[in-house]
């Protein structure tokens, strides 16, 4: 009699964590079938934390001469909000003579204040400004210019959609939880199983 209480009583508990699952499964799944109507493939994730959780804003720097800044994204840099792509990290960044002065351990590149580049140099073409010359700018402390600037860039990166569809497929669950809710399913259909057979036997 005991085993057959904490039986159910372990049915029920049970029972309203895989509800909640389940309700996290069907809706996110319900929200899926309608993505096209809602236009969630065009709708795109500014939080800065789910960005982040997704590897997005990994690496980040900001460096500014007055009224000018340049931000690092990732492999994306903005220059006064006009965007440009960098396949390698920057190194050190510099303003001089109204460009932008930027060196990554490959190359150097000069920009405009536009965020158009005027000039690329490497080893076979080395830069005419020497190293001595160069006063090299410290990243900027201020949190709030890498806050907007993924803001700005993320509208391309992370659809709406996509973040149901993860969620749905439980690949922003911790493999832990859906381990738990998988077994937990496999226990309410065994305990059900044993209650109603119980009860069938009386």
């Amino acid at each position: 009699m005991k085993i057959k209480k904490r039986l159910r009583t372990l049915h029920r508990q049970i029972g309203i964590f895989s509800a909640l699952w389940l309700f996290v499964l069907a809706s996110s799944g319900f929200i899926l079938q309608h993505k096209n109507d809602w236009g969630l493939d065009n709708a795109f994730i500014t939080n800065t934390f789910l960005l982040r959780l997704y590897g997005i804003g990994q690496h980040t720097a900001a460096f500014c001469s007055g009224e000018d800044c340049l931000i690092q994204i990732d492999q994306e840099v903005l220059i006064n909000h006009n965007s440009t792509m960098l396949s390698n990290p920057l190194r050190r960044v510099a303003f001089i003579d109204d460009k932008w002065v930027v060196e990554t351990h490959a190359e150097q590149m000069w920009f405009n204040r536009s965020g158009e580049m005027l000039q690329r140099f490497d080893d076979f073409e080395p830069s005419p400004l020497k190293p001595q010359e160069i006063k090299w700018l410290k990243a900027s402390a201020d949190n709030g210019l890498i806050t907007q600037a993924i803001s700005e860039v993320s509208d391309s990166y992370l659809s709406v959609a996509q973040v149901v569809f993860d969620l749905h497929a439980g690949i922003t669950s911790p493999s832990i939880l859906n381990d738990f809710a998988a077994l937990a399913l496999i226990f309410l259909s065994l305990s059900g199983l044993v209650i109603y057979f119980r009860k069938k036997r009386r």
